[in-house]
């Protein structure tokens, strides 16, 4: 374990122990998805036609985090510009931002319509396979301290590439890489390329969610991931990932 991960887990680990069962990647990720349909059919019942109502959708998921000793705050947003819903972890605690439609001026109550429940479901998926990842938030702490978060933005999919060529992603990725990167080891990179990685996969297994659930409540998943080329990216960084492991055991 290198010197930056180690101190970040084992404290993660005296906090967390509880929450991280042993087992696979795709197992925990089934455990993820099976919790947020767990809450799906808790909240099945408070759903009409217009939507939910906001203070039932936060009870619910509290619910998930108190007992477990973490803070989560959802914040209602009536307006987005650049996104429809996010979610935030810092020291133990989550800040979940979900769309929100007042539909009675008077009493100005709050709700989450229909077609903003599978946005809200895929948030939720991210909190929900946080909690069967120590090693990964341990991951997303490096990337925010060491400042990697534009560097992230070249994996994720605010960046602006749009090219269906792979050499150009590379290309964008490689330039990157060598700015951000230029005084880590290769242990701490593996450890960055992985966070990227499984944040990827994490997103592309949300983004299923949203589409589970737009089916269940009958309403139209307008969104379009093909731009984002995760399938590429993924297999970008498993390829630097392999590549790194190979000149460490080159030097054993």
């Amino acid at each position: 374990m290198n010197a930056l991960l180690s101190p970040l887990l084992e404290t993660n680990r005296r906090i967390n122990h509880q929450l991280v069962p042993k087992g696979s990647y795709a197992k925990r990720m089934l455990l993820a998805e099976q919790c947020n349909a767990d809450f799906f059919e808790k909240i099945k019942p408070y759903i009409n036609d217009n939507g939910i109502d906001f203070k039932t959708y936060k009870r619910i998921l509290n619910s998930y985090f108190k007992p477990l000793g973490l803070k989560l705050k959802i914040r209602p947003v009536a307006e987005y510009k650049d996104y429809s819903a996010c979610v935030i972890y810092e020291n133990n605690a989550y800040e979940l931002q979900v769309p929100i439609d007042t539909f009675d001026k008077k009493s100005k109550q709050k709700i989450i319509s229909r077609k903003n429940i599978p946005i809200c479901m895929h948030e939720n998926f991210h909190m929900f396979s946080d909690r069967f990842s120590l090693k990964q938030l341990c991951r997303m702490k490096m990337v925010k301290d060491t400042n990697y978060n534009l560097f992230f933005n070249a994996y994720h999919h605010h960046d602006g590439i749009t090219s269906k060529n792979k050499k150009d992603i590379l290309a964008k990725i490689n330039s990157m890489e060598k700015i951000f990167t230029i005084n880590y080891s290769a242990e701490d990179k593996i450890n960055l390329f992985q966070y990227y990685r499984y944040r990827l996969d994490n997103e592309v297994r949300a983004y299923n969610e949203s589409k589970k659930y737009s089916k269940k409540l009958g309403v139209e998943y307008k969104h379009d991931t093909e731009n984002y080329h995760f399938g590429i990216k993924i297999d970008i960084l498993k390829n630097k990932i392999a590549k790194l492991i190979k000149t460490i055991r080159g030097k054993c």
